[in-house]
């Protein structure tokens, strides 16, 4: 069976679509998507209870995955967000106008939940997990099931600098709102981190006005994820766009109007965002006896220490390796959500990429680690370890980019 799938979220879909309904991109960024029936028929009858934890892509993923297995079993999503599940990328790429509409952003309409016999429910908080009465307990009273998906997601990353306090993160729409509500009274914006989301977030302030400044700790921008002459032009990019750029620096403390540097540098911050990266949310698997480190430990098929129940998106670690990427939580809540349901299947990440919207289009698949050499042709940054070509950054021109993954897959 065909199908296409979105290269900068992941989403897949019938063929003859146009526009992907999760991220927005056009059909340039689609590659076709050959999906094999399992021939594994559907349950009947069953009454099953499937219990999901976290309204993430990951908690959704799961819930398509099992209604598609079985047609009968009691589905329900319990989430402690307002907002029905939606595309937490775009929050970065469109921030305010996503705020105000939630819907723009939605993975599923709200009637879809109904059609496929959904429950979900919304601002609510799971405190604990009894696995061996198989129930959990919630701030709105007790759930029970028969198989329990842990997918509550992770939390923005704070670093230990006094003053982080009055620092904005941003992780979800309602952390979007708050971070509007102060826009007014302020003329000035710090960034500190200068990856992906807080370069997007830089780009999304300086159209709302904002003098901005992007604080970054590594010598480069998307240091290690790009090409390094992509990460100089995307440098200069941000500058021309009127953002000044600090790569290579270490912050002192944030102060009530700056963000203090430790050669004494003062950065003018009005409002001050961090953006550095995130932490998987374990806590409440942890106090039911579930295997976790820095994430919950699951093998390939989603599978936790503990029967019955299973783990998918970025509080997951599948075989010891956290992503903490949209696309591996969409993969991995439809594999947790297959195996819960009775099919078995082993999750496999395709190669590691990325996107950005930030001044200018900027797209890069493959290993960039350690020591390679670029060659340059036409803004496209062919990347070379030991002479094997290991990863391909497109920089302003993006329309390539269902063509090069196939060039290092065939490297």
């Amino acid at each position: 069976m065909k199908k296409l799938k979105c290269l900068v979220c992941g989403a897949v879909f019938d063929e003859g679509v146009e526009v992907c309904h999760v991220c927005g991109v056009g059909s340039g960024c689609f590659t076709s998507l050959v999906v094999e029936d399992s021939g594994e028929p559907a349950v009947s009858g069953s009454d099953r209870r499937f219990l999901i934890l976290g309204g993430g892509v990951a908690g959704l993923s799961a819930a398509e995955e099992i209604r598609k297995r079985d047609p009968d079993a009691s589905i329900t999503i319990v989430s402690d967000e307002s907002e029905y599940p939606y595309n937490r990328p775009m929050l970065t790429k469109d921030m305010f106008a996503s705020a105000a509409n939630p819907s723009k952003i939605a993975i599923r309409g709200a009637d879809w939940y109904d059609k496929k016999q959904i429950c979900y429910i919304n601002e609510t908080k799971a405190l604990s997990i009894d696995a061996d009465k198989k129930i959990v307990t919630t701030d709105r009273g007790e759930y029970p099931y028969d198989k329990l998906i842990i997918a509550v997601g992770s939390r923005s990353f704070v670093p230990p600098i006094p003053g982080a306090e009055r620092a904005f993160t941003i992780r979800s729409i309602d952390d979007v709102r708050k971070l509007e509500a102060a826009l007014p009274a302020a003329k000035t914006a710090a960034i500190i981190g200068g990856g992906v989301l807080g370069l997007e977030i830089a780009a999304e302030l300086t159209k709302a006005g904002q003098k901005v400044t992007v604080l970054e700790m590594a010598p480069a921008l998307l240091a290690g994820k790009i090409a390094p002459p992509a990460s100089a032009a995307l440098k200069e990019s941000a500058e021309k766009s009127g953002v000044k750029v600090y790569v290579g620096i270490s912050i002192e403390k944030i102060s009530a109007n700056s963000v203090d540097l430790k050669d004494g540098t003062q950065i003018p911050a009005d409002i001050v965002v961090i953006s550095a990266g995130v932490r998987a949310n374990t806590d409440i698997a942890k106090a039911a006896g579930i295997a976790a480190d820095r994430a919950i430990t699951t093998n390939s098929n989603g599978e936790t220490n503990v029967k019955d129940v299973y783990a998918a998106g970025d509080c997951a670690s599948p075989d010891g390796i956290s992503y903490c990427l949209y696309p591996e939580a969409t993969a991995l809540g439809k594999i947790a959500g297959a195996n819960a349901a009775g099919e078995a299947k082993a999750f496999k990440r395709d190669l590691p990429a990325i996107i950005c919207h930030a001044f200018t289009p900027l797209y890069a698949i493959g290993d960039f680690s350690g020591e390679i050499k670029t060659v340059e042709e036409n803004k496209k940054y062919h990347s070379y370890k030991n002479g094997k070509l290991v990863g391909i950054t497109l920089y302003d021109d993006i329309t390539e980019m269902s063509s090069v993954g196939r060039q290092i897959s065939n490297a």
